[in-house]
């Protein structure tokens, strides 16, 4: 956890605007509950112990934090505070007694409407998230103690797409690092799948063996832009799989923007409507092309680039030269 009794007040205000009467006994099981749910799978114990040692710091008097160390654990209180307040948010407006569940109402506040608590709910949830992608922006940046022990760190630092930049660059996820760990296993599968038939077991190998070096510090630009050169096809044959298996790209799923008429100057006619199963199959469709496409650029990078391992192409294995012969298709 990233908050401390005894500066509760200070440091939960300065992230949302709530009564000082509100407790740190009142939120405490819920931003443990947004850590076990959001952050810990995430980050990992070691980096999480590093952030809350951020915060044992700066509790202690005559030390001061660097100006990142101070980023990282602002955003990570922030993430823990709006995903605590969004997990618990029903319980939090009720007390719980022996007698059961009672709803808490005084002379003066009630409890707030329905269109209020769904937007309370969709902004908790947005922010809590947008933080977490945020945070882990500037991990990346700051490479702090614990990030080599990052489940997605771990996972990727030897693949041909490592980062949340790399597959945003190929295809727009908002630069999303959740949208990046869903993607993961899906790459994962497309490169042992797809990506090796493509480019040859032998060159494959070998470009998977240069990057576990690269790992432990030896140099290998050759390599980096074979794996670069890689990432496009990848990125889009695991972006059509992803949304075919599971119809999303998102952590609500995959969207459409639209504009409709409706009566009423002031009313909001943007809406956002959950894509049909045509419409994820034609996004998908789309992805698949494109991959079809960068195939074919990487098959004439290798042959151009690395002719030691050109074994051809796919779509050559049913030609052949039938001059001065008597075979025939019948």
């Amino acid at each position: 956890m990233f908050f401390s009794k005894e500066n509760f007040d200070s440091q939960f205000s300065g992230i949302l605007p709530v009564s000082r009467a509100l407790s740190f006994e009142k939120v405490q099981s819920s931003l443990l509950a947004a850590d076990q749910l959001y952050l810990m799978p995430v980050l990992g114990s070691q980096l999480m112990a590093t952030i809350e040692g951020y915060l044992a710091a700066e509790l202690s008097a005559g030390h001061e934090l660097a100006a990142g160390q101070r980023s990282l654990l602002r955003l990570a209180r922030t993430a823990e505070a709006y995903l605590g307040l969004f997990c618990d948010f029903d319980a939090l407006q009720l007390r719980i007694t022996d007698q059961g569940f009672q709803r808490q109402q005084t002379e003066n506040y009630g409890s707030p409407y329905k269109y209020q608590e769904d937007r309370l709910r969709h902004t908790f949830q947005t922010r809590g998230l947008n933080a977490i992608d945020q945070l882990l922006d500037l991990i990346e940046a700051t490479q702090p103690e614990g990030y080599d022990s990052m489940p997605s760190c771990v996972t990727t630092r030897t693949d041909i797409v490592q980062r949340t930049r790399e597959v945003n660059a190929v295809h727009f996820i908002n630069n999303s690092r959740l949208v990046f760990l869903r993607l993961v296993p899906c790459l994962m599968a497309v490169e042992r799948t797809a990506l090796q038939p493509l480019i040859g077991w032998r060159l494959f190998t070998a470009l998977k063996q240069a990057l576990e070096r690269d790992a432990e510090g030896v140099d290998g630009s050759r390599w980096e832009q074979l794996r670069r050169a890689c990432i496009p096809f990848v990125v889009k044959r695991a972006v059509a799989d992803l949304i075919r298996q599971t119809g999303t790209l998102t952590d609500r799923g995959l969207y459409f923007e639209a504009v409709t008429a409706q009566a009423g100057l002031t009313a909001e006619n943007d809406t956002s409507t959950p894509a049909t199963r045509r419409e994820a199959h034609d996004m998908a469709s789309i992805a698949d092309a494109d991959a079809v496409r960068e195939a074919d650029i990487l098959t004439s990078y290798i042959s151009t680039e690395w002719s030691e391992y050109f074994q051809g192409r796919q779509s050559d294995t049913f030609k052949r030269d039938n001059d001065n012969r008597k075979t025939f298709w019948a």
